[in-house]
């Protein structure tokens, strides 16, 4: 599962944060408008993941398989965390009440312990390999920031755009005083991903909502892949790792 990395600096942030919008919205456009479901799109989303690696060993020379990567993995987390807290009618519904905070603690704490397997690991330099534990810590952060994003929107009152508000103040705040740190320190990389993970679910939501899905996605998807064809050429001259 070895993918090239780019080098985790602010473009690095910004792309991801693009791939994030996008893979909440592919998950959506899977599960609603491709009519998959929740956990039938998980493994169409598998085998995809599955056939980027396979890519990525034929043609390793380019930081595009990890972004696709990560997109196919945002997308699977989203799924993974609508189908643990809703039904699949034609308008969801809670599963039952506490759905949210036990998705959350469940998440959390294994997002948790997937970064400090990360950071006792990597000492030296922060995720020096995206291997198996790196791919699961990345759909843990997804599955988490998803249950927050969709509990601050739906469930707190804030609505989906105070949520988006309150998640993008939040974002700029981690970005700022982490994105230092989070170039050698696996809790605040993975915290900042969480922050990603989580503004990129009610962002994804609300431009959804505003424009219509599939024209979200659209925007999304053009978004990502300019950010990742200019960000490529000069990321592939100074590769780093995560």
């Amino acid at each position: 599962m070895m993918l090239r990395a780019p080098k985790v600096e602010s473009r690095y942030w910004i792309a991801l944060c693009f791939a994030s919008v996008l893979g909440a919205n592919l998950g959506d456009v899977m599960s609603r408008e491709l009519g998959l479901g929740y956990w039938r799109g998980l493994p169409v989303l598998a085998a995809a993941f599955a056939a980027v690696v396979l890519a990525a060993r034929l043609a390793p020379g380019t930081t595009v398989w990890y972004w696709l990567a990560i997109v196919t993995v945002r997308s699977a987390a989203t799924n993974l965390a609508d189908w643990q807290a809703l039904t699949e009618d034609q308008t969801p519904t809670l599963r039952f009440a506490t759905v949210f905070p036990v998705i959350i603690f469940v998440w959390a704490v294994l997002l948790g312990s997937l970064a400090l397997r990360s950071g006792r690991q990597t000492r030296s330099q922060l995720n020096s390999s995206t291997d198996g534990w790196f791919w699961a810590a990345m759909l843990a952060a997804g599955t988490l920031g998803t249950a927050i994003g969709d509990w601050l929107a739906f469930i707190s009152g804030l609505g989906l755009v105070g949520a988006t508000v309150l998640t993008s103040a939040t974002l700029v705040a981690a970005l700022v005083t982490l994105s230092t740190k989070a170039r050698g320190q696996a809790i605040a990389f993975w915290i900042l991903v969480l922050a990603i993970r989580t503004w990129g679910t009610n962002a994804g939501d609300l431009l959804a909502d505003r424009a219509g899905l599939w024209p979200a996605f659209a925007v999304a998807v053009i978004g990502t892949t300019l950010l990742v064809i200019i960000f490529d050429g000069p990321l592939k001259q100074n590769p780093g790792n995560l």
